[in-house]
């Protein structure tokens, strides 16, 4: 099974799921200490840009955007608030960018520790392990978060 059409089944479900979802709706959140949609959107797009840095390429986002919505950041607390359409271009491109990056490096670079502090006493040590987890699982459990919402919203499920 292929890493990059793990994450463009993953990109397919979340295009799926944002489709119909309003504006209006972003930022609502269930309780107050969960993620909005907004949220989660916006999480989505600046994690690829630390595996696209992993890689000594620039990021997709905003620096404002990883502030507001990084790891550590409050939900709802974002004074940015980027629209869904400019969120899914972003999204699109930065993923595109670093599905096609990896199967083009050898092996060598991908087994370089990755350079990001709040994961280095996890499994994931190097920069293969890091593009894979931001390909892959961190992709679907963010997707995972958003059809959760969505259903809360009231919207059918995709299945």
């Amino acid at each position: 099974m292929s890493l990059t059409i793990v994450n463009e089944f993953n990109l397919h479900l979340l295009k799926r799921l944002m489709a119909d979802w309003p504006e209006s709706e972003l930022d609502w959140q269930p309780q107050e200490e969960l993620h909005s949609a907004r949220w989660l959107l916006t999480h989505l797009a600046i994690a690829v840009d630390y595996g696209l840095m992993q890689f000594d390429l620039a990021g997709c986002c905003p620096a404002e955007w990883h502030q507001a919505y990084g790891p550590g950041s409050q939900p709802g607390s974002a004074e940015n608030r980027p629209s869904v359409s400019e969120l899914m271009t972003v999204i699109d491109e930065s993923y595109a960018k670093l599905r096609s990056l990896v199967p083009q490096l050898d092996t060598a670079p991908l087994r370089e520790t990755h350079k990001v502090p709040l994961l280095a006493n996890t499994p994931l040590k190097t920069r293969g392990d890091l593009a894979a987890h931001i390909l892959s699982t961190h992709f679907a459990f963010h997707v995972g978060q958003l059809s959760m919402l969505r259903r809360m919203l009231g919207r059918p499920p995709l299945f």
